[in-house]
């Protein structure tokens, strides 16, 4: 049995994080619930003789809805967590889109590019924002503004 009248008997206290009893109200007799629970056995109303189904039921869209083990959430890292290099060089890799998250392969990516020392037009990209004292001081979407217009000159 549902009891919907819980704040009747409590209130929430001063640190509102717990529920004490409200002073001089009496809590309402257990004694219905424990009889309603010793006519329930083994999932049988004995009064009744009606069986208690379980409630875990599948209506039909669960097939729509991949399971984890089949498709697994992408490992996202947020781009503002990141070290400046490699800030830039999410936002260089965006295709003029702002990025927010990169996933493993976009991680890699960056890697990719911050090691390779032949691509001159990147490392002096990070050399120049590495010397700019207030490119390393820049949020997220001035980052994305001036590599975006770098990429375009």
């Amino acid at each position: 049995e549902l009891s919907l009248t819980f704040c009747d008997y409590y209130q929430l206290a001063k640190d509102n994080m717990t529920w004490t009893q409200i002073p001089g109200v009496t809590l309402p007799s257990s004694e219905a619930a424990a009889a309603a629970r010793q006519h329930i056995v083994d999932g049988v109303n004995t009064e009744t003789d009606e069986v208690l189904e379980d409630h875990n039921e599948n209506f039909g869209n669960g097939s729509n809805c991949p399971s984890p083990a089949t498709a697994p959430a992408p490992e996202l890292t947020i781009v503002a967590t990141m070290p400046l290099r490699y800030r830039v060089l999410a936002q260089h890799i965006g295709e003029g889109e702002y990025l927010y998250h990169v996933d493993a392969s976009q991680k890699k990516e960056i890697l990719r590019l911050e090691m390779d020392t032949d691509n001159s037009y990147v490392q002096n990209l990070l050399l120049a924002a590495e010397n700019v004292e207030a490119f390393k001081k820049a949020i997220e979407h001035d980052i994305h503004k001036i590599v975006n217009a770098v990429k375009k000159v």
